[in-house]
C-alpha cells in the first residue's frame, strides 16, 4: 500500500474495537455496490394522497438526515416509471 505519493491508510489513532486490525483496503465504489439513478419526480407530481411514497432529490438536502425514518411525499406516478428500491430494516 505505500507506493510513492501514497499515505498509509491506516490511522494513527483507533478506537478500541479496531485494534490489532489491518490496514485499511482501498477500494472502488463500483466494485462494492452499485448505483442507480432515480426518475426525476417532480413537485408538481407529489400528491397527499399519492399511492406511493417517494422521496424526492431535493428533499435529502432540506428533508432529511443521514438515516431516513420516514417517509413526508408520495406520488401517483405509475410504478414501471419509478426506481424503486427495498426497505433496508
Amino acid at each position: 500500500m505505500n507506493e510513492i505519493g501514497k499515505i498509509a491508510l491506516t490511522p494513527k489513532w483507533r478506537f478500541p474495537e479496531f485494534l490489532g486490525c489491518s490496514e485499511w483496503i482501498e477500494k472502488h465504489l463500483g466494485d462494492i455496490g452499485t448505483f442507480h439513478k432515480g426518475k426525476g419526480i417532480s413537485k408538481a407530481d407529489i400528491d397527499v394522497n399519492g399511492a406511493t411514497k417517494c422521496i424526492r432529490y431535493g428533499e435529502l438536502y432540506t428533508t432529511y438526515g443521514e438515516v431516513i425514518n420516514r417517509v413526508y411525499s408520495k406520488t401517483n406516478i405509475p410504478h414501471s416509471a419509478l426506481f424503486l428500491v427495498a426497505k433496508m430494516m
